[in-house]
């Protein structure tokens, strides 16, 4: 099943997508501020109460990077938030994957990074969190 929530929210800021047991959300322009942040942050918790998808499949396809202060909150949010259950990143390149994971595994949080989409898909779907 895929369901397409939305095509382009946000100023084609972002795509939303249900699948089988998740959420892909697509970042296609970084948020350039805190104030975009927290609006995307609230359409994908808005999604999340719709669809009960808890765990999330989280991309970028344009590659630049947020400013500082933006990345931050995004990780503070992924490491904190009551509501997501698993995420999974996928990443550019390895030694990136890396940095992430072991910021996931200080933070005790169900989230790691990927490089490939079908590695990230199956530890999503898998029932345990390692």
């Amino acid at each position: 099943m895929q369901t397409a929530l939305a095509e382009s929210l946000l100023d084609g800021q972002v795509r939303l997508t249900e699948h089988a047991g998740y959420l892909t959300v697509n970042i296609v322009r970084n948020s350039e501020n805190l104030t975009q942040h927290r609006r995307v942050r609230n359409l994908i918790e808005a999604a999340i109460e719709t669809t009960g998808r808890k765990r999330i499949l989280l991309r970028s396809t344009h590659g630049q990077r947020a400013p500082d202060e933006v990345r931050e909150a995004i990780f503070k949010w992924l490491t904190t938030s009551p509501v997501l259950e698993r995420v999974a990143l996928i990443v550019p390149s390895e030694p990136l994957a890396s940095e992430l994971n072991m910021k996931g595994m200080i933070s005790r949080r169900c989230m790691r990074a990927f490089t490939g989409l079908e590695q990230a898909e199956q530890w999503l779907l898998s029932e345990q969190g390692s």
